[in-house]
């Protein structure tokens, strides 16, 4: 992540935005909840909550071809797994890799700054 206003309010708001049991399925699968590959604001609800996407990647292979359906932890928070496509860490060079995607939609704004539209 880097340091915009986006980011920097998903850092406070991360322990709100994802539930437990995707902390619990981060962790089953060897993922630091805080080492996130990518997280981008995507918009300000009417609700005054904010929409975030992003991926995390855990060594691994699908063995399906294609891409598996979103799976739902909750009205407002939905994960997925697909083959990776997004640029990842060099220490995960020439490694099979999988990409855990999340679109979160209920995350609060906890600056005490201007809320991103």
């Amino acid at each position: 992540m880097c340091d915009c206003s986006g980011c920097r309010n998903f850092r406070l708001a991360r322990a709100q935005a994802f539930p437990r049991d995707f902390l619990a399925l981060l962790d089953e699968l060897g993922i630091d909840a805080l080492k996130d590959a990518e997280v981008s604001h995507v918009a300000r609800l009417a609700s005054g909550h904010h929409i975030y996407e992003g991926w995390y990647h855990f060594v691994g292979a699908l063995e399906h071809t294609g891409d598996f359906p979103p799976v739902h932890f909750g009205d407002a928070f939905r994960v997925w797994m697909c083959h990776a496509s997004a640029p990842r860490l060099p220490s995960l060079k020439g490694k099979p890799v999988v990409q855990l995607e999340f679109d979160a939609r209920a995350v609060p704004w906890l600056l005490d700054e201007e809320e991103l539209p």
